[in-house]
């Protein structure tokens, strides 16, 4: 998969277990993390920390966490999408 330099950046680490529900809201999310990984050719590891910083933002100020996923996903391909 692609590589680009100018996409990356350096987020620390987050702490996933405060960040999933449970292991089944891990999986969700992981699926949308795969499918902007190869929508956009990037690497996994490129797409996790970025995914998860937005997700860590967005559920912090989400009240239903129903669609969360898909408001993650939406942020993330238009930050890869801006790179394109």
């Amino acid at each position: 998969m692609k590589s680009d330099t100018s996409s990356r950046r350096n987020f620390p680490p987050l702490d996933s277990s405060s960040l999933y529900d449970d292991e089944a809201d891990r999986s969700k999310h992981l699926a949308y993390m795969t499918s902007i990984a190869a929508e956009k050719q990037k690497d996994i590891t490129e797409v996790t920390p970025f995914y998860e910083h937005v997700l860590s933002d967005l559920r912090g100020q989400a009240k239903v966490h129903d669609f969360l996923n898909i408001f993650v996903a939406k942020r993330v391909t238009e930050h890869f999408k801006s790179f394109e």
